[in-house]
């Protein structure tokens, strides 16, 4: 078109327009809405044009265009801000300043310190439209561009001084109007995982290059473990959007992501690297030839990488995490590209008290985690405790069953009536719940569909328009993976790990050296744990002259355990033994964990570990605890339940061959064998049966014939 057509407009829209249209700014953004004839000016220069409503703190409407010559860029910007009130919140400042191409230092320098002295003369910091960081070395070199792109624009206008009718409208006289916006809102910039569900407008109609996905019951692209590790919707296919479907809606911004990743190493933030080959490969779709390369994605402060064909980059555009070309196939790792490129969305992270550090995590929740309460990045790898204690959180959500099970984890969803909307993105989900169960631990936990969205965004609390609230992340963590031992902790000092210190082993006459001394299939320390619970609990209440009783001391308050959920009274329990006039306060929270086979507690700055022999000074528990092998112990089977192996213990009074049989539960014979003739046979079952293969999770029964006697051992088979 001819560049004088643009004199029509406002000097500065103009001045934006061919800095747009020359790539110096990836998007900008004008400050209300365009009339026709100013959008179509934009739209013959060449420029893609949307118009956008944001709304004041009041709900009054405000209206703005955007204009890039990027589609992905224009939709992305679009649909993260389209009909959302103004904000000045960090998050959105890095991401509109990524999005509006400004140095990524100079943007970080304004959400800490905003209009820092920064030695930029007057004339060149008034036609830029961000603010230059002190000392900046990136702004010097754009300004050659942007006084180039200035003086055509004068040219444009005529030369000389440009009429005061071309200037922006309100009075905003040389000031830019985005650098105007930029002083009400606090600029811009990095995009992350809040990109997830800030992108696209219209959808486009169906594009061959969308592959199916398996298990993929919504038909939106993506597979159910997808759609989780992302925080959409897997029983709605428009989580994001009501036009584009979830898997596009992600192939996009993920393609968006990438093309903004600089090319050369950083030290500070993610790059990428086009590792390309002599000879090309052909799209199976629109025939396109591409590189038969590879792109690699690096995260230097995270000490991640990745890789995947160039020919993905392709199908990731046209809105596909699939791809098919001549040499290579496959699916992007969302798994492993997440780690990569966006670990965690500062805008979904909300803060509450209690949170010192600010990084997601309670400090009693840091302390069992072994994390720092007082620092945020414990680790110093970019991304906070919290968020990254999720990620394998959300990624194990993705892998476990959904069929009910005896033995393992699974899921269990209860839909509702009605959806909810995320108070901060705009997704919109069922209102209902997900429950995950966990047989081994007796326990489950509700987790609604919006705090599981917020979670994959890397938040435990969420906040949707009718469930709010905050997902325990250590109790998600037990139902996901516990084995029925979550409350067993480690201790320091204690050289067989079975969680009794080498010198109380002795004071009970077990063995140091033995984590199960009487050969019952439970270690010393749970076993003793649960026999001294079982003896407090039938203490009788109240005082006794000549018997030991207990005295209850209850208080206002509970604290929930971290490792399964259970609200535990804040009192404690005085247990007083009259004859020998010793007596010992044991907190209700010890208790629990007693009764479960820990004397050690998950928060151990709160409720430190109390010294078995300490208890026992007031029950006398040694009397009536068993230690050595037990006149019942013949046949053990340790661990159980066990995933990979079990082992298998025989003590017998005189030297015998033993039959040894195991049974699934139809009663049908899986694995067959005769011990030698001997006093005592030890030896591993690999869950597999007489032919080596491996058998199927579930419950099977050891049968041991000792020739006139015969044991039977329950054991319980994880995969």
């Amino acid at each position: 078109m001819d560049e004088r057509n643009l004199s029509s407009l406002p000097f500065e829209l103009a001045y934006l327009a061919l800095l747009t249209r020359q790539g110096i700014k990836r998007l900008s953004r004008w400050e209300r809405g365009l009339s026709a004839e100013e959008t179509d000016l934009l739209r013959q220069a060449g420029l893609i044009v949307e118009p956008l409503e944001r709304r004041t703190l009041l709900g009054k409407r405000v209206g703005q265009t955007v204009f890039s010559m990027r589609r992905p860029a224009l939709d992305l910007y679009v649909s993260r801000f389209n009909r959302k009130r103004l904000s000045s919140s960090p998050g959105e400042t890095r991401f509109k300043g990524f999005m509006f191409g400004y140095p990524s230092c100079c943007v970080e320098e304004f959400v800490r310190r905003p209009y820092s002295t920064n030695g930029i003369a007057a004339a060149g910091q008034r036609i830029l439209f961000h603010w230059a960081c002190p000392g900046c070395k990136t702004t010097p070199l754009l300004l050659r561009d942007y006084r180039d792109v200035y003086r055509e624009c004068v040219n444009v206008f005529g030369g000389g001084t440009v009429p005061e009718r071309h200037l922006a409208a309100k009075d905003e006289s040389r000031v830019s109007p985005v650098l105007q916006a930029l002083q009400r809102a606090a600029l811009p910039a990095a995009a992350g995982l809040a990109a997830m569900f800030l992108l696209p407008g219209p959808a486009r109609g169906a594009d061959p290059h969308w592959l199916g996905a398996p298990d993929d019951a919504d038909g939106d692209y993506l597979a159910y473990a997808e759609e989780i590790l992302a925080g959409y919707d897997w029983g709605s296919a428009y989580t994001a959007s009501d036009t584009i479907l979830d898997g596009v809606h992600l192939a996009h911004v993920l393609s968006a992501l990438i093309e903004a990743l600089p090319e050369t190493p950083q030290a500070d933030q993610p790059y990428k690297f086009y590792e390309y080959m002599y000879g090309t490969e052909t799209c199976d779709v629109c025939g396109e030839v591409i590189n038969m390369g590879n792109v690699h994605i690096f995260n230097p402060e995270r000490g991640l990488n990745m890789e995947f064909p160039i020919i993905a980059l392709h199908y990731l555009e046209h809105g596909c995490l699939s791809y098919m070309g001549s040499l290579h196939d496959g699916r992007v790792d969302l798994s492993a590209l997440k780690m990569v490129l966006m670990a965690e969305d500062e805008s979904h992270h909300i803060t509450y008290e209690g949170d010192a550090d600010g990084d997601g995590l309670f400090p009693e929740e840091e302390t069992y985690l072994g994390t720092d309460p007082a620092d945020p990045d414990t680790d110093n790898d970019s991304v906070k405790d919290g968020p990254q204690y999720f990620e394998p959180l959300i990624e194990a959500l993705g892998q476990v069953s959904r069929t009910p099970s005896e033995t393992e984890p699974y899921v269990v969803e209860w839909l509702a009536r009605g959806t909810e909307t995320c108070e901060i993105c705009g997704g919109v989900f069922n209102m209902g719940s997900v429950e995950v169960v966990n047989p081994a631990e007796g326990l489950s936990l509700h987790v609604p569909y919006v705090g599981l969205h917020y979670l994959a965004h890397g938040s435990a609390i969420y906040n949707g328009t009718t469930n709010d609230g905050r997902v325990l992340p250590v109790l998600l963590d037990t139902v996901l993976n516990g084995d029925g031992h979550a409350h067993w902790l480690e201790i320091e000092n204690d050289g067989d790990g079975d969680g009794l210190k080498d010198a109380e082993e002795a004071h009970f006459g077990f063995n140091a050296a033995v984590y199960d001394t009487d050969g019952s299939g439970v270690p010393d320390g749970p076993q003793l744990a649960n026999a001294m619970h079982a003896i407090i609990a039938d203490l009788p209440e109240g005082e006794r002259p000549d018997s030991t009783y207990i005295v209850n001391w209850y208080m206002n308050g509970v604290y929930p355990c971290l490792i399964c959920g259970e609200a535990i009274n804040m009192g404690y329990m005085e247990i007083v033994n009259p004859e020998s006039k010793a007596s010992i306060m044991l907190p209700y929270y010890n208790l629990h964990f007693m009764e479960h086979g820990s004397f050690a507690t998950d928060r151990p700055d709160l409720y430190a570990r109390i010294d078995p022999r300490d208890i026992d000074a007031v029950i006398d528990a040694s009397s009536r605890v068993p230690a050595g092998p037990a006149a019942g112990s013949a046949a053990s089977v340790f661990p159980n339940p066990f995933t990979e192996r079990t082992r298998i213990v025989l003590n017998l009074p005189v030297a015998a061959a033993v039959d040894i049989n195991i049974f699934d539960v139809s009663g049908r014979s899986v694995f067959a064998m005769r011990t030698e003739e001997a006093k005592k046979a030890d030896f591993f079952w690999y869950g597999k049966d007489s032919a080596g293969r491996d058998l199927p999770a579930g419950v099977y029964f050891c049968r041991f014939d000792l020739g006139g006697a015969v044991l039977t051992r329950k054991v319980m088979l994880l995969r």
